[in-house]
């Protein structure tokens, strides 16, 4: 049980981290 949590959590992060990397990506091409 403990381990889906951590698993969703890292999942989560590297969603945000892409998304982040995304952003950053978009923002040196303007």
């Amino acid at each position: 049980m403990l381990s889906m949590c951590f698993i969703s959590l890292i999942s989560i992060w590297l969603n945000g981290l892409s998304s982040l990397i995304f952003c950053s990506a978009l923002w040196s091409q303007c």
